[in-house]
Order: structure tokens, then C-alpha cells, then sequence
């Protein structure tokens, strides 16, 4: 089998909550098109994927969407058609019904064709099959679209391997990497990587899924099971872990993370995997069932690094999930510790019914279910439902062919709390978010809860002004003449002088997965996404040192009254010095005793008038007139 992988890095971080509330309904007009698909967007808004699940055309080559803003919860409806081979709309031919594990990418849809990804706020990703000739092998392009329906770009991402039988398995699988984050104006994305996994050890019972990792990466996971009575020390299940690292080419070894060979005969129903956002490392569950007379289910969850070392096992036997053929399942490892397991099986050839939400906590104890107020009926290899990056979860429920959505929204609780950035490891930052930072801050840091060390992702410094971001200052995790360590936890940023020289100007810092590595795992980190922490730079500070006999006299003053006065009288007389008015240079309460002199601190406020003179401008004329006339103080930068 040639597996194309789409690795898509914008991961979304979540959490999970009990209860629902109803807040947008919707008329769709029209009680063919169902909701098939959410996908989220990381400021919330999400992208619902419509289809003709009900009507007699099970091919109608039109993609269809609506946006759920994030905002004010509107519903924007988009209905294009797209050129692209009409095969790639056609679900009746090409999906082979006898496997209902085949699917063309490694994504949930198991469609023929047509997939479709959230990229950043305002684009979405549409790949396709493109192929004169359906039984040879097509390639993979992608589409970048806008939220007013209009095609950025179609381009070419890879090669695919599919016929009429559906999709063929061999011992390879292709991949292939992008990083969409974000499309220029033109709608391109740049190509990372590719290059070719081969598996020598394929058996028939063998299945694949494969997820992105932090860093620029992804892990292919091979599992399989078998009916068969072996020999005792013969495995009757087992999964396998291999990492790739996109930028480097660089594809570890194959190893065992898991297998059993007890008796009764065991088989893998449905395995789920992810990064982990409070253990270093990653996730499976693996449902497994006793093949039996009255062989039982559990779920199995493992815990490993990328290294092949695994760090814990642990059977979960509460779920109460017995004598139910066809069961799928879902995992959302959750950014504030926990996990939301899912689990659906099929109940007639066009939808899934939804079994339950069961909450697990950091430690993988069931917690109690999580429960819609309505059964909702997800179609086939489609999702009604999704993780969103504000703290909830997003529900779509549309009563059989009726034409009106309720969508339900769930506010999540936290097992772990974070500072904000939705990074647990993060245990704070200077500035922290949304402070103001004077004009020409030389640096930043942030502090980690666990020892770190410097990696290759890097970190960046946008000007924000409304929804556009202008590009100030970056550089890697290796330029260490910008990057120093405290105590292996605290990382210090040293910026520009140029950086931050705007008054009252909005920032965004922006920290990609794998800036750091765990010190002791070597794992790459979570990041900062874009949107999270913004910095204001607020007026200009300048301050002056006063002379022994001042700084003594001032010093001697029992009243804050006099003090103050003192103070502003100054902020008048170095006004009136740079020839400015006297609301740009003020006084504050700041002053400080350095070895029997006083420096007190005036804040000068910025201007936007190109013809009076700029904070910066102001010192310097401060500094070159009065250090050389004045006695008194000195003007200090």
C-alpha cells in the first residue's frame, strides 16, 4: 500500500466539560445536505463540511461548507463547485465496502478524493485525486480557498496509489509534509520534505494510522491482531511506533510499544493516538476484544516516548462497552490534562450512533460520561462534533432529513491549569500577556515547569494592526548570540533595539512546537501559538540621577506631598529644557536609592505628529544639554 500522509501542523489543544447549552440554530433550506464534518479553527470559529447524504446523487460534484464564527456564532453558507475530476465526488464507486478500515489519506473521512482541512482563520484546504487515467496511479493536489469561496491556489502535494478496488496495501507508505501557516496572498504552501518509509514486516492483519507530532513531525503507528490460536509466547496483538522528522529526513527505528499473548485470542478493534500535552510524550488507546463465547472488550492506553521507551500501561475495564460489533473510537488527549474517549458503532450503511463520551482524568480514571441532552447520529466516516482551542467542545445535532441544525456548545473543565498561552509547561512569561512594555525592551523570557534545553523551532515577533501582522524580529532556538538558560528553566530573548520601537503598538509572540526539548527526554515542546500572547509597548521612561546633596535633601523629606512636588517641578524644568509641552514628560512615583543617590524615573509620552520630536529623540536632547550644563542631576537613558 503507498499511504499518503497530509500533515497538516496546526494542532489544536483542548479540554472537556458535562453538560451542553444550545446557542445557534440554523436552517440550511434544504433537508438533503447534512452536516457531515466540523473541523476547528484555532480562534475558535470552526468549518462545517455539508454533504447530499440523503438525495439520489451520491456524487454531486459541489463542495459545500459553512463558517461558524467565532464571534457572534453566525453561520456563513458557501456552495462552489471545483475542478476537479468528478471521481474524486463519487463515494458509491471507490470505497471498497468489504474493508471498512481502507482510506485514502490517513485521515477519519475514508472518502475517495476529496479532503478537507481547517488551515489558519479565513483558509481551508481541499486535496484531491487528479489522474487522466483512474486506474493508474493519481496524484495528490490541494486547493487553498478563502471563506469567500474563491480558489488561492491549486497545488501539486504528492502521489497516490488507489484503483477500483479502493485503496491497495503494500509494504510503503509515502509521505509527504506541508506547512500551511500561514498561505501568502497567493494561496502557495511550501513543500518540507518527502521520502519513503519502507516496512519490511507487513502481514495481512497489519493497519496503519499516523498523527503529527510536535517539532515537524509525525509517527506512524502499525498495529494488528490475529484470530488465530498461537503459541503461547506468540503475540495476539501488537503496535509499533515509528517517528519521522519532516525537516530532517531523519526516520527512527521501528519499535515495539505494545503486545499481548494471553489466552483467549485477542483482537485490536480500533486504536487512537496523539501528543500528550502533560506527560512528555504520546498516547494510544487501543480497544481490544476476547474472542470468545463470552469474551469481554477493554481499552488498553499506552504511554511512550519517541524513542521507543514506554512509561506506562494501564487497562481501563469501567466502560461498560460489551456485545456491540463494528465499534469506532476517537481520542482527544486534552491540553489541560485528561481525555475525552469516544466511542460510536455503525447502526445501518449511512450513520454511526454515538455510545458514549467517557471523561478520563491525568491518570486515566473514568471520571463519569459526558452527555449531549440529545443522541446525536454521526454520518458514516463523518463527525458531528469537535475539540475547540477556547476551553470547549462544538456539537451539531440535525434530526434525520430535517433541514435545521442545533449547535451545541460545551464549556470544558480543567484538570490542570495553565497561565494562558494553552501550554501547561509554560509556567510563566516576562512581560506576561497583555502587558505593557516600554518602548525598546531589550528582552523577553519565559520560565518552563521541567528542565529544557534549546532545539531548532523558532520564535517570532509580529506588529499587530487589526487583522493584519507585519513581521518584526525571529531567529531559531540555535542563535545562541539572541538566547541564553537560567537554571535549565528560564529562557532569555534578547530582541532588536529596532524590535519594539512603536508607541502603543499592539505585538504577538509566537513560540513554535519544538523551540525547546525536554532536557531529559529529548521530546520537542509545545509551543505559543499566534493569538495568544500579545504585548503592548506603551510610552518611552528616561530617568535622572540626582547629586549627593539633592539626593540627600530629598531623601530627608518626611512628606510623599513634597516629594511629589519636587518630582513634577522637575518633569517641568526638563520639559522646558527639550523645548517640549508639559504633558509629554511626566513624573512618576518610581525612584530608587543607588549608593546615596536618587534616580527617579519620568515617563515621556510618544507622538504619531511627524513634526515634534519622538520619545528616543527627546532623551537625546535631554542627555547632550543638560549633562554638560547641569550640576544638579544627570540625564540617564
Amino acid at each position: 500500500m503507498a499511504m499518503i500522509v497530509l500533515f497538516i501542523l496546526l494542532l489544536q489543544y483542548f479540554s472537556i466539560a458535562y453538560s451542553f447549552e444550545i446557542n445557534v440554530h440554523y436552517a440550511e433550506g434544504n433537508p438533503e445536505l447534512q452536516a457531515f464534518r466540523i473541523e476547528p479553527y484555532i480562534d475558535g470559529s470552526a468549518l462545517v463540511v455539508v454533504k447530499n447524504l440523503y438525495g439520489k446523487d451520491c456524487s454531486e460534484p459541489m463542495l459545500r461548507f459553512r463558517i461558524i464564527h467565532s464571534t457572534n456564532g453566525t453561520i456563513i453558507p458557501i456552495d462552489m463547485s471545483l475542478p476537479v475530476p468528478d471521481f474524486n465526488f463519487n463515494s458509491c464507486k471507490y470505497f471498497n465496502k468489504n474493508d471498512e478500515n481502507v482510506e485514502y489519506d490517513i485521515g477519519v473521512e475514508r472518502q475517495p478524493g476529496l479532503r478537507v482541512y481547517s488551515l489558519t482563520p479565513g483558509y481551508l484546504l481541499v486535496t484531491y485525486l487528479n489522474t487522466t487515467d483512474v486506474a493508474a496511479s493519481p496524484a495528490v493536489f490541494g486547493l487553498i480557498i478563502n471563506w469567500q469561496g474563491e480558489i488561492l491556489s491549486n497545488n501539486y502535494l504528492g502521489d497516490a496509489y488507489i484503483n477500483n478496488e479502493g485503496v491497495q496495501f503494500s509494504s510503503k507508505i509515502n509521505f509527504f509534509a506541508i506547512e500551511p501557516d500561514p498561505p501568502d496572498e497567493r494561496g502557495q504552501i511550501t513543500l518540507i520534505n518527502e521520502n519513503t518509509i519502507t516496512f519490511t514486516q507487513i502481514h495481512s492483519e497489519t493497519r496503519f494510522i499516523a498523527f503529527p507530532t510536535m517539532g515537524y513531525g509525525y509517527c506512524v503507528i502499525t498495529f494488528g491482531s490475529t484470530s488465530s490460536f498461537r503459541s503461547p509466547v506468540d503475540p495476539q496483538l501488537w503496535v509499533y511506533a515509528t517517528f519521522v522528522q519532516a525537516k530532517t529526513n531523519k526516520v527512527s527505528k521501528t519499535v515495539l510499544i505494545y503486545q499481548n499473548t494471553n489466552n483467549p485470542p485477542l483482537k485490536i478493534d480500533d486504536i487512537t493516538c496523539g501528543n500528550s500535552f502533560i506527560i512528555v510524550g504520546y498516547s494510544c488507546f487501543t480497544a481490544v476484544s476476547e474472542i470468545s463465547i463470552n469474551g469481554g472488550r477493554y481499552f488498553v492506553q499506552v504511554d511512550f516516548t519517541s524513542n521507543g521507551s514506554v512509561t506506562d500501561i494501564k487497562e481501563i475495564r469501567d466502560l461498560n462497552i460489551t456485545n456491540i460489533d463494528h465499534i469506532f473510537m476517537s481520542m482527544l488527549i486534552l491540553f489541560n490534562g485528561g481525555y475525552l474517549l469516544t466511542i460510536h458503532t455503525r447502526i445501518n450503511e449511512k450513520n454511526d450512533n454515538v455510545l458514549g463520551y467517557h471523561v478520563l482524568d491525568t491518570n486515566k480514571t473514568f471520571q463519569g460520561s459526558w452527555n449531549l441532552p440529545v443522541t446525536i447520529e454521526l454520518p458514516k466516516f463523518g463527525t458531528r462534533y469537535a475539540p475547540m482551542p477556547n476551553n470547549s467542545v462544538v456539537a451539531i445535532k440535525q434530526e434525520g432529513t430535517s433541514d435545521i441544525w442545533n449547535v451545541y456548545y460545551s464549556e470544558l473543565p480543567r484538570f490542570i491549569e495553565d497561565e494562558g498561552y494553552f501550554n501547561t509547561i509554560i509556567d510563566a512569561t516576562t512581560p506576561k500577556i497583555n502587558n505593557t512594555i516600554p518602548m525598546q525592551t531589550p528582552s523577553l523570557s519565559i520560565t518552563y515547569e521541567s528542565p529544557v534545553e534549546l532545539s531548532s523551532g523558532n520564535i517570532s515577533i509580529f506588529e499587530v494592526n487589526g487583522k493584519e501582522s507585519y513581521f518584526r524580529q525571529s531567529f531559531n532556538g540555535q542563535t545562541m548570540e539572541f538566547l541564553s538558560s537560567d537554571n535549565n528553566k528560564k529562557i532569555t530573548i534578547n530582541v532588536f533595539e529596532s524590535t519594539f520601537n512603536k508607541p502603543n503598538q499592539l505585538h504577538c509572540v509566537v513560540i513554535e512546537d519544538g523551540f525547546v526539548n525536554h532536557k531529559n527526554t529529548e521530546e520537542p515542546l509545545l509551543g505559543i501559538k499566534k493569538n495568544q500572547w500579545y504585548i503592548l509597548t506603551g510610552d518611552s521612561y528616561g530617568s535622572v540621577k540626582l547629586d549627593i546633596k539633592s539626593s540627600k535633601s530629598f531623601l530627608n523629606l518626611q512628606s510623599e506631598h513634597e516629594k511629589k512636588k519636587i518630582r513634577d517641578n522637575l518633569a517641568i524644568e526638563l520639559s522646558e529644557a527639550a523645548s517640549v509641552s508639559p504633558d509629554r514628560i511626566k513624573a512618576t512615583e518610581i525612584y530608587q536609592n543607588d549608593q546615596g543617590q536618587v534616580v527617579l524615573l519620568f515617563s515621556i509620552s510618544a507622538t504619531d505628529d511627524p513634526f515634534k520630536s519622538s520619545a528616543n529623540n527627546i532623551m537625546k536632547d535631554l542627555q547632550s544639554k543638560l549633562n554638560i550644563t547641569n550640576s544638579r542631576f544627570k540625564v540617564l537613558q
